[in-house]
């Protein structure tokens, strides 16, 4: 995309952040500005096709397996084959439906798989899967195994209630797309991710939901692949793992767990931790360690917990500590702030004012640890609760907002873009009805730049911001939000 935003865009973007995010600071329906509380799915919510057709178990090994089942598209990735409608209720082998060995564009929509297959969907050693709008439940052992895949996208679907197992599981696997699914009290874990690697796996946008069953909601048991140039990129910052937007609530054990065999480098932003927690599992005893972790605009809340045990070179800032959040850190060298950008976290507890109103809190926040006597340093404390929400159009490696800062801000804020080349860009602000309020044309910005911008004569509520180079447009959202 190139040029400016059209105005019918703009709408869009407007409407979908009405529908998502209200008008107040961080807009969802909890009101304490820490965004979009989604209630937890109804029983088969996602059960809504009548015209199931019957069919068994089935395995499909190599390319011209399919040809053998009657299916639409030819395997490109212009006609992919299209398996849909399929109920699968009883299985002779270990899936419901099993594919291997496969370079051919292929996709599982609408399918309902339950009550006896050992694994709903096995996919081991196949590339260019799409897995959509089909409902997995109750089956015997786990939900959708992932192993020694490729571009695979499970987007839409409905996955719970299975046995020992977890509902999603990856191993070994890149350009693992798992979104907007609901995904409901497994046996074992929500989703399991091993060795990620190349271009990496991304959680986004679900519901993770434990429902006092599931043990942990995404269980990170081993991530030490070397981070490529292919890799997830989040904020300017590369990572072969990111977990990003998802409402956490109801495990038994963790929301988000590194477990005991090292993780490094991953991303954990956006998240809603509903009473959950984010920690570690087991001593490392085996010479792992976990490190490198960015943990930046989360909400954590109604008695969730940030512990850091094992942790190196963490960095936490941007995120939202409310409702008795309960908080450790006994490692090693971890920063509870963003020492470049100046921007900490936001303790709801924490009174110290800003009486210069630029957002951060005018002295160094100390918050002592829950469970030990370690004492937390917060060197740049937040003011008011943090809108994680950065709508991004378009990206590239050269080309990036890296922050919006403060924001919620009083009108005057800070964007700090990424550009690989010295070049001018262009910056437009518009309201909720696509009218362009603010514009200021060929900007010189080179590496890490920022620019100061001031609308402090505008009315509280969201804006958006448009910033184009030649070729690429990225948007933030901005909200404008005056303690009274």
């Amino acid at each position: 995309m190139s040029g400016k935003l059209t105005s019918h865009v703009i709408m869009d973007l407007a409407l979908l952040a009405l529908a998502l995010f209200g008008t107040g600071c961080g807009g969802g329906g909890s009101g304490d500005g820490s965004g979009p509380v989604l209630p937890a799915p109804t029983q088969d919510a996602q059960i809504v096709n009548t015209n199931y057709i019957e069919h068994p178990a089935t395995r499909i090994d190599g390319n011209n397996a399919f040809n053998g089942h009657s299916l639409q598209g030819n395997g490109t990735s212009t006609s992919p084959y299209i398996i849909e409608n399929w109920e699968i209720k009883t299985s002779t082998g270990r899936a419901g439906l099993h594919v291997s060995n496969t370079t051919a564009f292929f996709i599982i929509q609408n399918c309902y798989i339950h009550d006896e297959s050992d694994i709903g969907i096995e996919l081991g050693n196949v590339l260019n899967c799409t897995i959509k709008n089909c409902v997995i439940k109750k089956v015997g052992y786990m939900g959708i195994d992932i192993e020694k895949c490729e571009n695979i996208t499970v987007i839409n679907n409905e996955i719970r209630e299975n046995g020992d197992g977890g509902l999603v599981e990856v191993y070994n696997s890149s350009g693992i797309n798992i979104e907007n699914n609901n995904l409901v009290r497994s046996g074992k874990d929500n989703v399991l991710v091993v060795d990620p690697h190349g271009k990496g796996v991304m959680v986004i946008n679900n519901q993770l939901i434990g429902e006092g069953i599931s043990d942990d909601g995404v269980d990170i048991y081993s991530c030490k692949e070397p981070i490529t140039s292919e890799a997830i990129t989040y904020m300017g910052v590369k990572t072969n793992l990111l977990i990003k937007g998802n409402y956490i609530s109801g495990h038994y054990s963790k929301g988000v767990e590194f477990n005991n065999n090292g993780v490094n480098d991953v991303i954990i932003a956006e998240n809603i931790f509903d009473g959950d927690i984010f920690s570690e599992d087991g001593a490392l005893g085996n010479g792992y360690e976990h490190k490198n972790a960015l943990i930046v605009r989360n909400t954590f809340k109604n008695n969730a917990r940030a512990i850091i045990y094992y942790g190196n070179n963490f960095k936490l800032y941007e995120n939202n500590f409310l409702n008795n959040t309960r908080v450790d850190d006994t490692g090693t060298n971890n920063f509870w702030y963003d020492a470049d950008k100046k921007r900490g976290n936001y303790w709801q507890e924490c009174t110290i004012p800003d009486n210069d109103k630029n957002g951060v809190c005018d002295s160094a926040y100390t918050r002592h640890g829950s469970f030990t006597a370690n004492t937390i340093i917060d060197s740049f404390p937040l003011f008011m609760k943090v809108d994680s929400t950065v709508l991004i159009i378009e990206q590239s490696d050269n080309f990036s907002i890296l922050s919006v800062y403060p924001n919620p801000n009083n009108g005057s804020f800070v964007v700090k873009v990424n550009t690989k080349y010295k070049e001018e860009i262009n910056i437009c602000v518009y309201d909720l009805l696509g009218k362009k309020i603010y514009e200021e044309k060929n900007i010189d910005f080179n590496n890490q730049s920022e620019k100061q911008i001031n609308l402090e004569h505008l009315q509280n509520g969201i804006y958006f911001m448009n910033i184009t180079n030649n070729n690429v447009n990225c948007s933030a959202k901005v909200v404008i939000q005056r303690k009274k």
